[in-house]
């Protein structure tokens, strides 16, 4: 069993969380695979951690593209 910590995202009115794409192939998770899922609440980040989470996460939405081209050279 593969232990990772992910952050649950806004996916319309609900929240998900995501896999990374390499660790799904590793796996075996494709779209529509049932995914059990034991969890707890990470009680270390506190709550201004989670307003720049939220920040960083906007700002490489915004960005995304400029990011990969980085990423790339």
């Amino acid at each position: 069993m593969a232990k990772a910590t992910q952050n649950a995202i806004r996916i319309g009115d609900s929240v998900g969380v995501t896999f990374p794409a390499k660790d799904a192939k590793r796996m075996g998770i494709k779209p529509g695979t049932p995914v059990k899922l034991d969890y707890s609440v990470d009680k270390s980040v506190q709550p201004e951690n989670i307003e720049l989470v939220a920040i960083t996460q906007r700002l490489i939405k915004r960005h995304q593209q400029a990011l990969k081209n980085l990423a790339q050279r």
